[in-house]
């Protein structure tokens, strides 16, 4: 037992020292969201699905309006809040004339809230330039500038947040971004196997092409539409391109454990192994990996594992760990970090909803709405293999 717990602890330590490595190198080759001189350009319309965004609602809106962009419209779609979100809305708009409220009916059949949210925000829109912007999300007052930079040369493009959170919901958060980065590698954006992964948070794209590849109806029934309309873009030959927002784009993350383990499960569901056993291996390959270094330190007075090997292992995996706040994706606090190895087991349960939800076994949350696979509607791409 000590020699196997001995080798596993050095092997997962070794795996995490890698991984650190991979996405500090990886990451860095992702261009940054740059302020950009662009008073005069193409209009753009910035389209922003909100269901019950109390609190949050009110910041994006006057951080929208307050862009140096001239030619700029901002809709808020309210998709059925009982909360007060399109109040909240109205008053951080304070008449302002570039701001439109828009009530979204009930979607219909085959439809989720948000898709059909976001298609009614493009159908009230004008601009050439669609920018899909979530509700919990605030920019600086240059982020419109600078994407429609980024779109001189891509017919979509897609900004990593920073998200803003705190305890085992934000420890969570880290080990999903790790976990991303492990089997969806950013910094491939642009390579012939690239698998292009949109945020929804801040996501422009061309009229045009959005237009061309029949944009939120296309995914009409996905709970992870950003994910796959960037591949729906990719696969029909337009560029898509990443970002990173470093705390120019900034998005509140789940407020508690439940709230995270939703998130993860919804962000999973189209990808998540369709197999029992490969769903198996992975949630319990990635438990291993997240909670075996720091017990393997509390297994070290006990004499199963030296010390010195713990210490090495728990010490990779908490720069791993912060491998997304050295890049400004997630703004965290020290528990957050201490509780790293938790977040991972959120992650790997999370990954287990995802695979029971694709086997038509589970439902996963979203804003209080439940996503049924029995209300999946119509086909959509397919997850790569």
């Amino acid at each position: 037992m000590g020699a196997a717990a001995t080798l596993l602890t050095i092997a997962l330590g070794a795996i995490h020292a890698w991984l650190a490595v991979r996405a500090l190198l990886g990451m860095s080759r992702i261009p940054r969201l740059n302020p950009a001189r662009v008073r005069g350009g193409p209009r753009v319309s910035v389209i922003v699905p909100a269901r019950n965004e109390r609190g949050r609602v009110g910041r994006c809106v006057r951080s929208l309006l307050s862009q140096d962009y001239g030619d700029l419209e901002v809709i808020v779609v309210d998709d059925s809040s009982t909360d007060g979100t399109p109040d909240e809305a109205l008053e951080a708009a304070a008449g302002d004339p570039r701001f439109r409220l828009v009530r979204a009916p009930e979607p219909p059949e085959g439809w989720l809230g948000k898709t059909w949210a976001c298609w009614i925000g493009f159908s009230e829109s004008s601009g050439e330039v669609l920018l899909f912007v979530d509700a919990d999300v605030e920019v600086a007052e240059w982020a419109v500038s600078g994407i429609v930079y980024a779109l001189e040369g891509a017919d979509a493009a897609t900004v990593s947040p920073t998200y803003s959170c705190r305890g085992l919901a934000c420890a969570a958060e880290l080990a999903l971004a790790t976990t991303i980065r492990i089997f969806f590698p950013q910094w491939r954006v642009g390579s012939p196997d690239e698998r292009s992964w949109g945020f929804g948070g801040f996501f422009a794209v061309w009229r045009r092409a959005y237009v061309g590849v029949d944009g939120h109806e296309a995914v009409r029934s996905s709970p992870v539409e950003d994910r796959d309309l960037a591949r729906l873009l990719a696969s029909r030959g337009f560029r898509v391109t990443m970002l990173r927002g470093v705390g120019a784009v900034r998005s509140t993350w789940a407020t508690s454990a439940r709230e995270a383990l939703d998130a993860v499960a919804r962000i999973s569901s189209r990808d998540a192994p369709l197999s029992p056993m490969n769903a198996a291996g992975v949630a319990a390959g990635l438990a291993a990996l997240y909670a075996w270094p720091p017990l393997a330190l509390l297994m070290a007075p006990l004499g199963l594992v030296p010390v010195k090997a713990a210490l090495l292992a728990s010490t990779a995996e908490i720069v791993h760990g912060l491998t997304p706040i050295i890049f400004r994706e997630v703004r965290a606090d020290p528990l957050s970090v201490v509780l790293f190895p938790s977040g991972g087991l959120v992650v790997a349960l999370g990954l287990w909803r995802a695979h029971l939800f694709r086997r038509g076994r589970a439902c996963v949350r979203w804003r209080g709405r439940e996503i049924c696979p029995s209300s999946s509607g119509p086909s959509l791409p397919q997850p790569l293999p």
